[in-house]
């Protein structure tokens, strides 16, 4: 979880930053529908997002759901997708739990 400091907010987008780099070499990014899916509050996630330049089609925080499946659930039916080609970026053991409950593909991250 980031808190609202500065400097994790600042390693946050730096680590998110990084990744989307390293996937877009592998799927251009602007070709695939985009989903932000956190514990974190809407103040937080309003924050972090100018700071990234990516635009999510989907953001659900905690006011949504604490359950990580049933997050990873709502932003799948909202897509019209199947689990199975959901990739779920994490870098928490609760992130994995949740895409495999739902057949997400996992990647964990750890920073």
């Amino acid at each position: 979880m980031f808190s609202t400091t500065s400097e994790s907010m600042d390693e946050a987008v730096k680590v998110v930053g990084e990744l989307f780099k390293l996937l877009d070499r592998v799927v251009p990014l602007r070709t695939v529908d985009k989903a932000l899916v956190t514990m974190q509050g809407p103040e937080v996630v309003n924050q972090i997002l100018p700071l990234l330049k990516i635009k999510f089609k989907i953001i659900v925080t905690r006011e949504y759901s604490l359950d990580r499946a049933e997050q990873l659930r709502h932003v799948i039916a909202c897509l019209g997708t199947q689990p199975a080609r959901v990739l779920f970026i994490g870098d928490r053991f609760n992130d994995e739990l949740g895409a495999r409950n739902v057949g997400c593909r996992f990647m964990k991250i750890r920073w």
